[in-house]
């Protein structure tokens, strides 16, 4: 009986790479997937150089006790080091948002309104000028709208950051942003946020120092958008430019 023949499977010749395309949806899910990676690195780096720079504080303050002139002197150098590095860390996370770099802003002083009498500013934001004679109260840190801007004024002459953000139409921050940064918001100290309801156009987040502004598009992630309020939080909460820093 004649036998059946078996078909043989071609194998591949040596040297021979059997390449497979991949399906662009799974190209563009890695190109995604690598920006959020990137984004939580960058952040990361950020909150490093935040944690060294209080450890930094600690070790002046009980240093002081110790030897105060040297430690001082080590204590400017520590913290202009970690300012610059803290600073070139956010600026990249910035371009990397769209956002733009802490900018200065002009002095406008810091003149109370008569009791009973508002203003309008020019800034939107306004980071000084004219303002209230009470500032908001510290809690509590969020609200859910808008809050008197010539009040928030005085909080900035007091040291405080203000978070604003767009609540409403195209310039609406994304709920999956608000939702973190309203967290770090309640656990921070001199810290408020709001909505803002006349952002500049093309901006929907807005950290508002005095005299320093940084502000973002719709399109930040809430890790580029943590990442930066943390930066700016660390470089101008009860301090920067402020007039009054320690006051309430």
């Amino acid at each position: 009986m004649a036998q059946k023949k078996r078909k043989r499977r071609q194998r591949p010749s040596p040297g021979t790479v059997s390449v497979v395309a991949r399906p662009e949806t799974a190209v563009a899910a890695d190109d995604k997937s690598a920006r959020r990676e990137e984004a939580r690195r960058r952040k990361e780096r950020i909150q490093r150089i935040v944690r060294r720079r209080r450890l930094v504080r600690r070790g002046a303050v009980i240093g002081s006790l110790v030897a105060v002139v040297a430690v001082a002197g080590g204590y400017v150098f520590s913290r202009e080091l970690e300012s610059r590095r803290l600073a070139e860390a956010a600026g990249r996370l910035a371009a990397e948002a769209g956002c733009t770099d802490v900018v200065d802003m002009p002095d406008l002083g810091r003149t109370h309104l008569p009791a009973g009498q508002n203003t309008t500013y020019e800034q939107r934001p306004a980071t000084s000028g004219l303002h209230a004679l009470s500032p908001l109260q510290p809690d509590p840190h969020v609200y859910t709208d808008p809050v008197p801007e010539t009040n928030a004024v005085h909080n900035l002459e007091h040291g405080y950051v203000l978070i604003y953000y767009g609540a409403n139409g195209d310039a609406a921050l994304p709920s999956r942003v608000v939702g973190p940064l309203t967290d770090l918001a309640n656990g921070a100290t001199k810290v408020i946020m709001a909505p803002f309801p006349d952002l500049v156009e093309g901006t929907s987040l807005a950290f508002a120092a005095w005299n320093k502004l940084q502000q973002c598009p719709s399109a930040v992630t809430a890790e580029q958008a943590l990442g930066l309020a943390e930066a700016f939080i660390d470089r101008f909460a009860s301090g920067g430019e402020a007039p009054e820093p320690s006051a309430p």
